[in-house]
């Protein structure tokens, strides 16, 4: 699954759009039930095929190539549904303002997005945010998996294609 895209000659990438290849590979009317579980289990091997790619370019061809490898990952900014809320926030600080439950949603969105890959690739730990909200459907990291998935890029790529709004509290 890790596909090795050259960026520049310095720079690989394993695989790109990461976030969003769980849930395009799942939308069939044969997979509807199969998605809500299984396309979290596509994620995690994601992770792991990146992790092995990485590895296999230190042991191959960085030192040959002096290039970097990192997987590119899906950032989208989102928006609350309700834009009402904004209006309801007489303060001028950001954290008053983020406060409101549509802008609250907004945020867990976009750190679940993120932190299900980056979490793991970038922290050596898996996405707590992700773990509350799915519970055991997300799958779970080895102790040897997680070394291996761990600072498995050189540098964070990402991809901030659209703004999403329909976010609902």
């Amino acid at each position: 699954m890790a596909i090795v895209l050259p960026v520049d000659p310095a720079a690989e990438i394993s695989v790109n759009k990461a976030t969003r290849l769980p849930s395009l590979g799942c939308k069939s009317e044969h997979v509807e039930s199969w998605e809500r579980t299984n396309s979290f289990s596509v994620g995690h091997n994601i992770i792991l095929a990146h992790a092995r790619a990485a590895k296999l370019y230190d042991q191959k061809y960085r030192s040959k190539q002096g290039g970097h490898i990192s997987i590119t990952l899906n950032g989208d900014w989102v928006e609350p549904y309700d834009h009402t809320e904004q209006s309801k926030c007489n303060s001028d600080s950001h954290a008053a303002f983020r406060s409101q439950p549509g802008l609250q949603a907004a945020d867990r969105k976009m750190a679940a997005a993120v932190g299900w890959f980056a979490d793991p690739i970038f922290l050596g730990k898996e996405s707590y945010l992700m773990r509350e909200l799915l519970g055991d459907r997300l799958p779970t990291f080895t102790p040897e998996e997680m070394l291996l998935v761990k600072d498995s890029s050189d540098f964070y790529g990402c991809n901030t294609c659209m703004l999403q709004v329909p976010v609902r509290s």
